[in-house]
């Protein structure tokens, strides 16, 4: 199978277009103009990334966080060198890979994307990335180079 503009369209269609209004629209500019997340941010996207079975157990992780650990991270994450910006985030308790991806999405949505294991299953399978150890991301600088040569946002991992 390959991955083509009729496949992202036949699966587009099973996604609601208003799903990623509150956080696109609300919680990114707020981001971007403040230069890092407060509480509600923060357990706004990840309540939108997790809302399945994951949210309860992450949301209670993600309260732990102080005000100001969330913001001098947050800060700190936005300001740093593209790859590690996620790995800063998942300084946050709670904050894995996957979440740190939509965080960086929602800030910079033009520079970012979400990765999960399910994408990165997808670009394994497509042979687009090398297949990392099981139950791993891949490492930045591959998915970089895919993303860079495709176009497309930047996954983050």
């Amino acid at each position: 199978m390959t991955i083509d503009a009729e496949w992202i369209k036949r699966w587009s269609e099973h996604y609601q277009d208003t799903y990623d209004d509150s956080v696109l629209t609300v919680v990114g500019p707020q981001v971007r103009q403040r230069g890092f997340y407060d509480r509600a941010d923060l357990l706004a996207v990840g309540a939108w990334k997790l809302r399945r079975s994951y949210w309860p157990k992450h949301k209670i992780e993600l309260e732990s966080n102080t005000e100001e650990m969330i913001r001098d991270i947050t800060s700190t994450a936005l300001t740093a060198p593209l790859p590690i910006q996620h790995r800063v985030l998942t300084l946050l308790h709670g904050v894995a890979v996957p979440l740190a991806s939509a965080l960086l999405m929602v800030w910079n949505p033009k520079e970012h994307t979400v990765i999960d294991v399910r994408a990165r299953n997808s670009l394994v399978a497509h042979e687009e990335i090398p297949d990392p150890a099981p139950n791993t991301y891949p490492r930045m600088s591959s998915t970089w180079r895919y993303v860079r040569g495709s176009g497309n946002a930047a996954a983050v991992n």
